[in-house]
């Protein structure tokens, strides 16, 4: 009950875009944008060191609760989908990972990825951006993808970086993974001087011409120097650059 006498459900959550002009809701050009992904793998994806996690942590939740089976957990775990952000939304859901309670991670724990994605077949992406799966700690199952009819599905996220749209991904649709360490590295003025003269390459070529590699090194080392200057002015605020790290 608010102050003012109105009743107000805040149990029913609704699906409502944070941008109503964002590109990710362009079919046509998911497959181009940049995409972002956190973790603390450093060679991401990994599937034998998150094999290896995975069926540890299911060893040790059936040793708690004799009723769960391994196996079925290992299974299901290992049938999930990735997802990917933003910029803006990886960073945001990067620093309220370290801020929860209980979880005692630093920002040497996190690694930061930028991706890009290949959707090869014309139905390798859904045709509609969905509302968020409803399933438990947010994981989502390629099944649910394949039920679809798609290997890559957009939804507007609920939880996390509210309004934002987010992509869940069969694994085999990485093409390319940039990984960035953190915290980056205090820069040099000389390197400054370097990362002005690239992004002056970065305006005029796109990612997927024969400047492509110049192109995306330049972005990806304007993305450290974002990403760097944006932790120092205020870890709070994600107050983050969408002209060019979120979009590529």
């Amino acid at each position: 009950m608010c102050a003012c006498g109105t009743a107000v459900d805040v149990t029913d959550l609704s699906s409502t875009l944070r941008h109503t002009e964002d590109i990710a809701l362009q079919t046509d050009s998911v497959c181009r944008l940049v995409w972002y992904h956190s973790g603390r793998y450093e060679n991401w994806p990994d599937l034998e060191a998150y094999t290896a996690d995975v069926t540890a942590m299911a060893m040790q939740t059936a040793g708690r609760i004799s009723i769960l089976d391994p196996d079925r957990i290992i299974a299901t775990k290992l049938s999930l989908a990735v997802h990917l952000g933003t910029y803006e939304a990886t960073i945001e859901n990067l620093l309220r990972r370290l801020d929860r309670p209980g979880l005692c991670r630093s920002l040497r724990d996190e690694v930061l990825h930028r991706v890009e994605i290949a959707l090869p077949h014309p139905d390798d992406l859904h045709f509609k951006v969905t509302d968020e799966f409803c399933t438990m700690f947010n994981d989502v199952e390629l099944a649910q993808l394949q039920a679809l009819g798609a290997r890559a599905v957009r939804y507007v996220n609920l939880h996390e970086a509210i309004g934002s749209v987010p992509l869940a991904i069969d694994p085999v649709l990485v093409c390319t993974v940039s990984t960035i360490e953190l915290p980056v590295a205090e820069s040099t003025l000389a390197e400054i001087a370097v990362w002005s003269e690239l992004l002056g390459v970065r305006k005029r070529a796109s990612v997927v011409t024969t400047n492509g590699r110049l192109a995306s090194l330049a972005s990806h080392r304007f993305v450290r120097q974002q990403f760097s200057h944006c932790l120092n002015q205020n870890r709070r605020k994600y107050n983050l650059l969408r002209r060019w790290a979120g979009r590529g």
